[in-house]
């Protein structure tokens, strides 16, 4: 009797080790937020190959399986009706924005990505006060960052004036290096 109440033990104190260890593991798990920035600036660059739509849909799926933000999975479910024809810019920028807007401690720079987001929507469309909050932020955002990348991609932005063909690519690529930037640090 002596022998099987040392290894009802054993295995119970095994079991609570495994059990803090687990927990530990997922506490220091990276934060899903930068990352579900990344993989729709991503999606919205491989077209139609299939294979790697698919890897970054189930990336994403994984990342939003951690998300407990109603806005951020509201935005998900949106997001995955035009996944498999493929997402309009808007899209793929709402769902950036929600994820920015809902969970800004989650993700450094926020402000400026939601900015550099926003100032491009606006970019040229009327709404004249919205647009010019939003680059008026995000210039004096970009020039504090003092990172050449952003602040190139920022004068391509700039120079393209709302008018260029690439105007959304270059918003994206400068989400893009905004949150690269940010996770390297």
């Amino acid at each position: 009797m002596r022998v099987k109440n040392v290894v009802t033990s054993v295995i119970g104190i095994l079991i609570v080790i495994a059990a803090v260890i687990g927990a530990a593991w997922l506490l220091r798990a990276p934060e899903p937020y930068p990352r579900l920035i990344l993989d729709a600036v991503e999606i919205r660059s491989v077209g139609n190959n299939s294979l790697a739509k698919a890897r970054i849909i189930d990336d994403l799926d994984n990342h939003m399986g951690r998300v407990k933000d109603n806005a951020i999975v509201d935005e998900w479910d949106k997001l995955t009706t035009c996944l498999d024809a493929g997402c309009a810019d808007d899209s793929l920028l709402d769902f950036i924005l929600s994820v920015v807007i809902t969970r800004p401690e989650k993700v450094p720079h926020a402000r400026l990505v939601a900015d550099v987001v926003v100032a491009g929507r606006f970019w040229g469309s009327g709404e004249v006060l919205k647009f010019s909050k939003a680059v008026t932020a995000a210039n004096e955002a970009v020039a504090g960052l003092n990172a050449k990348s952003v602040d190139k991609k920022w004068d391509e932005i700039v120079a393209c004036d709302g008018k260029c063909a690439e105007k959304n690519s270059l918003i994206f690529d400068e989400v893009k290096l905004i949150v690269e930037m940010s996770l390297q640090q």
